[in-house]
């Protein structure tokens, strides 16, 4: 019963909040050949998009997880599909699928729905100012590994000169996430940090460069949406300041000393100031 209340549950959000979401996934180019398919795109993507909803920590943990006849039943149902087999994909059939389809059209369709999203005004209380929609830069690490990834993987080494000496291979991407709500948080685009020169990670260059890539992606999917962009200190540098002016965007950064001297100096005078004034206007009243 606990599982079908869910189902209806989840099945009202989509339709109320989301209502394009199985049409969007419906429209995606399907890579694979037609002839040799059992499954719609739609369901392998939902039982994807399903198992992180309900973080479960892995795609073969999915398969055992939803390997019961109401939630193969209720998966097919949600998508709006006849069911063809009594049964869901199996993890790898899902990673293949993902391995083929394009990135930038599932980037589409979350463009789509965060853009609903926005119009429907529902979050509009989130606006700094009435104004601008707050979007946090996220730095977060997706893979880690001692075995070689690929190409684009980032790497560190620990216990560098000890016999414990190993290197850690890891993926580490930077998230443009919207703030409609303090407990929601919707990654509305990706950016890879990429070392491709130097192997070894250097965080404060090459996640500059990433997140000056990952702010162009978000001004042509969102040209027109008023955004106060906040990150850390890492960004608080001539190049983030002035690509946030070209956009017409706003800025909050978090300040960490050391990061820009002369700021820190300033801020440390007009504190000086202010409380010499405070102390004169005091001795004033008094007298």
């Amino acid at each position: 019963m606990a599982q079908f209340n869910l189902a209806c549950e989840l099945t009202k959000l989509i339709r109320h909040f989301f209502p394009d979401l199985l049409p969007l996934l419906k429209q995606l180019p399907d890579p694979r050949h037609q002839s040799y398919i059992t499954y719609p795109g739609v369901i392998l993507l939902m039982t994807r998009i399903l198992s992180s909803l309900f973080y479960i920590s892995s795609m073969r943990k999915t398969s055992e997880e939803f390997n019961s006849e109401i939630i193969i039943r209720n998966i097919w149902t949600l998508c709006a599909e006849e069911p063809v087999v009594d049964e869901l994909p199996y993890w790898e059939t899902i990673n293949r699928y993902l391995e083929r389809l394009e990135p930038e059209k599932l980037q589409d369709v979350i463009n789509c729905l965060c853009r609903r999203l926005l119009r429907s005004r529902a979050f509009e209380d989130m606006r700094i100012r009435g104004k601008y929609w707050q979007v946090i830069i996220d730095g977060t690490q997706l893979c880690s590994s001692r075995r070689e990834l690929d190409g684009k993987s980032l790497h560190r080494t620990h216990n560098r000169g000890t016999e414990k000496e190993c290197q850690e291979n890891y993926y580490y991407v930077l998230e443009a996430k919207l703030a409609l709500h303090p407990q929601i948080l919707i990654s509305i685009q990706t950016e890879f940090v990429d070392n491709e020169k130097v192997k070894e990670m250097e965080k404060q260059d090459c996640e500059r460069k990433a997140c000056w890539r990952l702010m162009e992606k978000l001004k042509k999917a969102f040209p027109r949406l008023p955004i106060c962009l906040c990150g850390d200190s890492l960004y608080a540098c001539e190049g983030f300041f002035e690509r946030c002016k070209e956009k017409n965007w706003r800025y909050i950064l978090r300040y960490k000393e050391g990061s820009i001297p002369t700021i820190g100096g300033e801020y440390r005078k007009v504190k000086e100031m202010e409380k010499n004034y405070q102390e004169r206007e005091t001795e004033t009243g008094k007298e």
